[in-house]
């Protein structure tokens, strides 16, 4: 019997034993169960977030809180200021469309680059003759010497003016024929004007060095008919 209470006592022990196990098991397993937010990761450094910001919080713009277009205190918007060339100021233009003579009397382009009747006459520094000019174009010219060309030749052949004026010659062709004016000195080789039939043109230089200077009509063959004069520079 005795033996019998001992067994008993014992089988007893390890139920308790094992229920104490199992109840230990569950609380450790509980534990772990329980999210620890120390580990858990931070969303501002996942992928894709290189930024560093938190989601959902909102950042300061380090300029400023402005929308775009708006100007920070204390800043300037740039502007692009249009700077005029001086050399142009006051310039005007003695047949419409001719280069523009500055108030010091310089003959300049467009772009306010004095021009050069010693290079070749299609070079851009050369003067630019104007396109066939208007009864009403032609109304506006007061400050010009005016040429006319035929077969008979230049009307006057000669005039004069001074070293270094601003000079505007004016040619009108006759009505059977296409002429050109050119110079035969290499001192005015940009110059010239090219008309058809018809036509009148103008052209404005700077009158060169004092001397004679020939002119002429360089369509072929009406030189040697005489169409040629003469400009003199004191």
């Amino acid at each position: 019997m005795e033996n019998e209470k001992q067994q008993n006592g014992k089988q007893k022990t390890t139920i308790m034993i094992v229920a104490a196990v199992i109840i230990l098991v569950i609380i450790i397993a509980v534990i772990l169960s329980i999210p620890n937010n120390n580990n858990k990761p931070n969303e501002a450094n996942e992928p894709g977030n290189i930024s560093g910001e938190i989601p959902g919080e909102e950042v300061a713009n380090p300029e400023g809180d402005f929308e775009p277009g708006e100007i920070n205190e204390g800043e300037m918007e740039p502007v692009e200021a249009e700077v005029a060339n001086p050399i142009l100021e006051g310039a005007v233009t003695v047949a419409p469309g001719a280069d523009l003579v500055t108030t010091e009397g310089k003959v300049v382009n467009q772009e306010g680059k004095e021009v050069r009747t010693d290079v070749a006459y299609n070079s851009p520094e050369a003067p630019h003759q104007t396109q066939a000019l208007s009864e009403e174009e032609l109304a506006v010219i007061t400050d010009d010497i005016e040429l006319s060309l035929s077969a008979d030749g230049f009307s006057p052949n000669e005039f004069t003016v001074n070293a270094g004026d601003a000079v505007t010659l004016t040619l009108t062709g006759s009505e059977d024929s296409s002429h050109v004016l050119a110079f035969a000195d290499a001192k005015m080789s940009g110059v010239f004007i090219n008309t058809r039939p018809g036509e009148t043109r103008s052209v404005t230089f700077n009158a060169p060095e004092a001397g004679s200077y020939t002119f002429f009509c360089d369509f072929p063959g009406h030189r040697g008919r005489g169409e040629e004069g003469t400009m003199i520079v004191r």
